[in-house]
Formats: structure tokens, C-alpha cells, sequence
């Protein structure tokens, strides 16, 4: 990464799909090291990163990635960044070793270098004992780390992860933060999206919340999450048909309650602290033993209102 150089800056970007407007008007700028890209599913996310990376051309605006515009100077761009697709998958025919020395083969490296490489990266990732076998012969979670170990290997100046921890377990999981870490330590910004909101709150430096294609909410993980750190989660199973109905009623006198929303089969309700004992006796009694739990707030659930509203 380059001295002064801003990560990324949107400026009113638009991208339209037909009739359907997945980016609206996005601005934002950025110098975060490490960037978490948050939002439901099909918030515009995978859009964003697609655009950020040169594969799809905004409608209107702009977007620069590391000083460079996306469109006007997407060669040079395309050389300085790698990419973990959210929908990709390997050559089922090739190994992971071929798949990370040729990637850097068609990037410029010489064999020699590119197979060295390859080996770090896949040693680091845990997959240099499977590095002959076919991809058809390894499980969902180790060809996405096969993908992983291709972004990961060239020497580049910013890295996308379109939800990289997805289909791991938790053993993997840790182990990709920490090449994000290890990334960021080295100078390489890092933009990951991920709905993994835990994760989120512990790996990055700054989060921005879309949804619908705008911008929600931006800031550290701290500053969000204290936007709720005066509030309880009191979280309530719901066994079948007038359960949320019952929940509501109970909680309608209490001033203290900001919200109470159903999703799925689960009733979340936000409470004041202080209130939270009392909201949770109090859907117990009307209910009738509702499974009824309750839990601090954090980045999620600033995330969770912040999307929930109108």
C-alpha cells in the first residue's frame, strides 16, 4: 500500500440491473486497514465488490480503489488487487497446487517463484497435504480455502474476501482471520463482507452498513456497538401461531421496550437494562413458559435495528 493513498472512496455510485437499482447513491471514503462490508442478503455487497474489483462497470458515479479509478484505470488497478469471489468454485479436475502456481503463473510470476509461493500459502492454510489431490476429491470447505489460497498468494496492494469464512468450520474460520490480520500487518487493506457479525466486531477496524444499496451506518466496531450498549436482547422461541402476539402484548406497557420484531420463528425484543428482568418475567408469565433468553448487545444488534427500520 502506498503512502496517503485512501483504501476507497464511492461517490454517489450507481449500479443498475434492468429495472433494479442494486447500488443507490453510495458514498463513502475509507483508509481502514481492515473493511467489513455488512448488509442482508441482498443488500448490494457482492455488487460493490464486483465493481471494486473491475468486473462489473458502475451505471453512474464513481469509485476509486487505492487513488485509481475503477473504470478510467482498471488495468493498472487489476494488478494491484486480488479477489476472493463469493460464487466461485475450483476446477474439480486440478489440484490445489496447480490451481494457486498457475493463477500466479498467468499473473506474471516466473514457475519457480509462483510454485514457492504456492507452497507458503497453502502450508499456511493447512492444504499442502492435499496439495495433488483433485478438488473433486476434497470437501466444500477446503475448495473454498483453495480459492482462498489464489487471493491470498500474489503480492498485491488490497485484497477483496466476499464472504470468506462461509462454509468453514471454526478451526479454518480462525485461521482466515488471521491471514487477514497477518495481511494488514504487512500494509495490505483488506475489504471483507461477511454476515458473521461476531467475527466482524472482533477482526475489523471500521464497518460499513449497507442495505438496499445505500449507506446506513459507518463506523468502527466499537462506536456501532455502543450505539447499543445501553439495551438488553431479550430473545423469545416461538412454538406456534399467536406466540408473537402474546409477546407484544405483554411488553406494550413498558416504556422501556425500543422495538420488538419477528423473525422466523424467534421474537427479539430491545429493552433498557435496567428493564430487561421485568420484560423477560414478563413473557414468561403471559406466555405460558416461553423459552425466553436474555443477552447483552453488541455490533449485531446495532445491525439488526439499523436494517430493521423503515
Amino acid at each position: 500500500m502506498r503512502s496517503g493513498e485512501t483504501f476507497i472512496e464511492a461517490s454517489h455510485l450507481v449500479k443498475d440491473y434492468g429495472s433494479v437499482r442494486a447500488i443507490d447513491g453510495l458514498s463513502f471514503e475509507t483508509g481502514a486497514s481492515v473493511l467489513a462490508l455488512v448488509g442482508p442478503n441482498g443488500a448490494g455487497k457482492t455488487t460493490f465488490v464486483k465493481i471494486a474489483t473491475c468486473l462489473l462497470k458502475p451505471t453512474s458515479g464513481k469509485l476509486e480503489v487505492l487513488g485509481l479509478d475503477v473504470t478510467r484505470d482498471s488495468g493498472e488497478l487489476r494488478r494491484r488487487i486480488s479477489l476472493l469471489p463469493q460464487d466461485a468454485s475450483p476446477d474439480t479436475g486440478a489440484t490445489p497446487l496447480e490451481h494457486v502456481a498457475y493463477y500466479l503463473f498467468a499473473r506474471g510470476y516466473g514457475m519457480a517463484d509462483a510454485r514457492a509461493r504456492a507452497r507458503e500459502v497453502l502450508e499456511r492454510l493447512g492444504l499442502w497435504d492435499h496439495r495433488d489431490k483433485q478438488c473433486l476429491r476434497l470437501s466444500g470447505g477446503m475448495r473454498r480455502l483453495v480459492l482462498l489460497a489464489m487471493a491470498l498468494a500474489p503480492d498485491v496492494d488490497a485484497v477483496f474476501l466476499d464472504e470468506p469464512t462461509s462454509g468453514l468450520d471454526p478451526v479454518n474460520r480462525v485461521r482466515i482471520w488471521g491471514e487477514v490480520k497477518r495481511m494488514s500487518k504487512e500494509g495490505v487493506r483488506v475489504l471483507v463482507t461477511s454476515h458473521e457479525m461476531d467475527e466482524v466486531e472482533e477482526n475489523s477496524d471500521e464497518v460499513v452498513m449497507i442495505n438496499r444499496g445505500r449507506l446506513v451506518a459507518r463506523g468502527s466496531p466499537a462506536v456501532l456497538a455502543s450505539e447499543v450498549s445501553g439495551l438488553a436482547r431479550v430473545e423469545v422461541t416461538l412454538p406456534g401461531e399467536g406466540a408473537y402476539e402474546k409477546v407484544r402484548e405483554a411488553l406494550s406497557g413498558l416504556t422501556s421496550v425500543k422495538g420488538v420484531y419477528k423473525v422466523g420463528s424467534v421474537a427479539v425484543a430491545y429493552v433498557e437494562k435496567h428493564a430487561a428482568a421485568e420484560a423477560a418475567a414478563r413473557i414468561s408469565e403471559a406466555g405460558g413458559g416461553l423459552d425466553v433468553k436474555v443477552g447483552r448487545c453488541g455490533l449485531k444488534d446495532a445491525f439488526f435495528l439499523r436494517v430493521m427500520q423503515p
